[in-house]
């Protein structure tokens, strides 16, 4: 620990601020024509004896702001003068006095946001003391008399209870000047804001909803785990961070025309709700109790009952009234002079503006609607209204923008609107005039969906559908994005559409009833057992469909009218030539493929501890290369050992082109139809398929294809299996003619359609994956590419499917 004066190490000594100290200050001061005086400690500074009102003995937002006879920052430096009168006093030879010299100064008040604050204090913190913080913008320049009054100001305080730390101020602009260094903290608000723990928990709370511009999803997040929220964290925390580019959309207005959404990427709204989160609590102390909006433990209904009590209590006159269009009017170089003084020299601040920043610089005015920190920052900056009103008399009610303000007393309608006008034209605000309801003191108010009154609170009649109050929201719906995808195959004898449900009727004529909600997309295998009604509902509710053939290859799609296209091939291309990236994603997907290989062995009573050798050498490669020759090494060992499984049939050896005998023709058609359908996922999911990390592309090679088949072959190799064990498949099915020298065997039709049959079994079968999660094999194709997509985006390592 060191001393802020001397920078040599702490003592129980205090080392003076001599004139030496702040000589700088005061010659940059004197060079300003603006600056900045921000009070990082509540100013509880008595009016001048003839500007005191009752509700108003100390200098408030309402004395610095509003218009004066007197320049409001004249008590300000005279207090100061004489707090620091001990310290150096005015050479009689000046021939000027300070208060001469106020007369004839050019400083003046420009701009500023201030923010009553009550601090509880005595043994149980039953009483409290208050005043202002905030920053106030001055322009003007200082004389040297004043320059040093107001940089010494700063070291001494000013006003009443300086002893309790009251009435310190700072002019940041002199900072790069500063020989004393500012109060800090061991552990800034930003870190203790921004923790994995913060992270994971505003993870959770976030909704399961739209995507973001980069197309990551809340469950992709989810899935990519601590190591990328623990790289988010680190790069808010060294400054390093960059906002996604925002989505665009419109919703309907209650009085007609549309008001533009825009959608952060998940990672940006992680941010936000972390210190959003962080900050409410704090921010809560210092609300005033009519703000019932946004804040933990309050509700509508408690609003209503507030008003209730009020009524009771005989404030049964005003008015009923919203703030135009509040979120958008919201000015956030106010809302930055509040924060300055309420969080001093703290990084924390630096972070907010970057986040709400980042919109403005968009020309999205005020605070972002759907943003996590908008409701806490909204209700910071409508404190002083709300606290205003208060000294004013009245008994104020307010539910985000809505509120209702009474009396005790029956005041003109026009008295009443021009003080709650007055008042939040200081903050740049204004009244919705066709909003204004005046209150009935004989009827019941209708208010938040409820009818108050003396007696009473009803719930009031619902609004027709459609009718919908703009207030802030999370405007982020459950979307279909989030669902899974449905494969109507040759097991669906039919599918129709009925409600909300896609009804599939199976072969053994049972039926299946899925949510429209719960579907990503809808891929018809074959000949369409889809009845037009239910295409026309995918069309409608913005499912894409897909059509393969048996093979898997696509033969067409039905995308909705406004689909984004992914981005993922710029990242792709990139990836591909990271040697780092493409040895690692390839260790992966064939020690996953070696793993599945074994497991499929040990489930038909073959140990093979060769392969298990073989698994662990892979995660030790050293380039493609060698990987590739563990790789041929494992499928060697492999097929000798399958070939132990497959009698009566004969099987020499894996050969591919052609397939010499019956278990070859079945490998090689479950590998082939494995391949097209993942080349189509992959397809639909924006990458381009014929650019590979481990696989080379040549021709229409897809290779990126070929590498995700790895860790799925396993899947041709069990149906294989199954058909001989269960003995669907026989010689018979089988034929052969000769080409040369060559013996070319074929699967004859009624073979074809029992291996069909069998690989879409086995493809809908639903098994547990990764987390534990339970999806078809049909499913887990997109999950799979979900998965690489996570992987490029997020930059967090692929994770292969291992059978257990």
């Amino acid at each position: 620990m060191t001393c802020r004066v001397s920078e040599r190490s702490f003592s129980l000594t205090p080392t003076p601020i001599t004139y030496e100290t702040i000589k700088d200050e005061i010659d940059l001061l004197k060079e300003m024509g603006e600056f900045s005086l921000v009070f990082v400690s509540p100013l509880r500074l008595p009016r001048p004896p003839s500007f005191r009102i009752e509700g108003h003995r100390y200098c408030d937002e309402e004395f610095f702001f509003s218009p004066s006879s007197l320049n409001p920052l004249n008590p300000i430096i005279l207090s100061i003068a004489k707090r620091i009168s001990r310290y150096f006093s005015q050479s009689e030879d000046e021939g000027i006095t300070l208060k001469e010299e106020l007369e004839n100064t050019d400083l003046k008040i420009e701009d500023g946001a201030l923010i009553w604050i009550d601090c509880p204090y005595g043994t149980e913190f039953s009483k409290t003391i208050g005043g202002v913080s905030g920053t106030i913008k001055v322009s003007g320049r200082c004389t040297e008399y004043i320059s040093r009054i107001l940089v010494l100001g700063q070291y001494s305080h000013l006003g009443k209870n300086t002893t309790f730390g009251f009435g310190q101020y700072i002019i940041p602009e002199l900072s790069s000047v500063r020989k004393v260094k500012p109060l800090s903290r061991g552990k800034t608000l930003l870190e203790r804001a921004v923790t994995l723990q913060s992270l994971k928990k505003a993870l959770d709370r976030l909704p399961n909803s739209s995507q973001g511009s980069d197309g990551i999803s809340v469950s992709d997040v989810k899935k990519a785990g601590d190591m990328y929220l623990l790289r988010v964290r680190d790069s808010i925390l060294s400054g390093d961070y960059t906002q996604g580019e925002l989505k665009k959309y419109r919703i309907p207005k209650e009085n007609g025309g549309y008001r533009d959404i825009y959608v952060q990427c998940v990672q940006d709204r992680i941010i936000h709700k972390a210190i959003g989160d962080f900050l409410a609590p704090v921010v809560d102390r210092i609300l005033h109790t009519s703000a019932w909006a946004y804040r933990r433990g309050l509700s509508r209904k408690g609003a209503a009952e507030a008003l209730k009590n009020a009524i009771s209590l005989g404030y049964k006159y005003g008015i009923k009234a919203d703030i135009a269009t509040f979120f958008d009017s919201v000015n956030v170089d106010k809302l930055y002079f509040l924060l300055d003084g309420l969080f001093p020299s703290e990084p924390l601040v630096g972070a907010l503006k970057e986040l709400v920043g980042y919109f403005t610089q968009r020309n999205i005015k005020g605070l972002p609607q759907g943003s996590p920190l908008s409701p806490v920052l909204s209700n910071l900056y409508l404190t002083t209204f709300d606290k205003e009103m208060e000294k004013e008399g009245f008994r104020l009610v307010r539910y985000c923008d809505d509120f209702v303000i009474l009396s005790k007393d029956s005041l003109s309608k026009d008295t009443l609107i021009e003080k709650i006008s007055r008042s939040l034209t200081r903050i740049d605000l204004n009244l919705k005039e066709e909003k204004i309801v005046p209150v009935d003191p004989s009827a019941p108010l209708n208010f938040l969906g409820y009818l108050v009154s003396e007696e009473a609170i009803t719930e009031a009649e619902k609004k027709a559908e459609g009718e919908t109050k703009e207030e802030w929201t999370p405007i982020f719906k459950d979307v279909w994005q989030e669902g899974y995808p449905v494969y109507l195959t040759t097991l669906a004898r039919c599918a129709f559409s009925d409600g909300p449900h896609l009804v599939v009727k199976s072969e053994d004529e049972s039926y299946e009833k899925i949510p429209w909600n719960r579907i990503s997309r809808i891929v018809i295998v074959g000949r369409s057992s889809a009845s037009g009604g239910a295409i026309y509902r995918a069309v409608k509710e913005e499912i894409p469909v897909t059509f393969i053939d048996i093979l898997g290859r696509t033969r067409g799609s039905l995308y909705p009218e406004l689909r984004e296209i992914p981005d993922i091939i710029e990242h792709q291309t990139r990836y591909t030539k990271d040697e780092d990236f493409c040895l690692s994603f390839s260790r992966e997907i064939i020690s996953a493929k070696i793993h599945n290989s074994y497991v499929l062995l040990r489930r038909n009573g073959i140990e093979s501890k060769e392969l298990k050798e073989i698994e662990k050498r892979v995660v030790e490669a050293k380039s493609l290369e060698s990987l590739r020759g563990l790789e041929g090494l494992a499928s060697r060992i492999y097929f000798s050992e399958f070939s132990r499984l497959v009698e009566p049939f004969e099987f020499k050896g894996r050969v591919y082109h052609p397939p010499d005998g019956p278990i070859n023709v079945l490998l090689s058609l479950g590998y082939s139809i494995l391949y097209n359908r993942i080349a189509s996922v992959l397809r639909y999911k924006g990458f381009n398929a014929r650019l590979g990390f481990f696989h080379k592309g040549r021709g229409a090679h897809n290779a990126l294809a070929s590498d995700l088949m790895e860790e799925l072959r396993h899947i041709a190799e069990r149906v294989t299996l199954a058909l001989i064990h269960l003995g669907e498949i026989t010689d018979r099915d089988f034929s052969t003619r000769k080409r040369g020298d060559l013996e070319i065997w074929r699967l004859e039709g009624e073979g074809f359609r029992k291996f069909i049959h069998r690989f879409e079994v086995t493809m809908a079968q639903k098994a547990s994956y990764h987390e534990g999660k339970k999806m078809s094999y049909n499913a887990y194709l997109d999950e799979m590419a979900d998965n690489l997509k996570r992987s490029l985006k997020l930059q967090v390592p692929y994770k292969a499917l291992r059978i257990n």
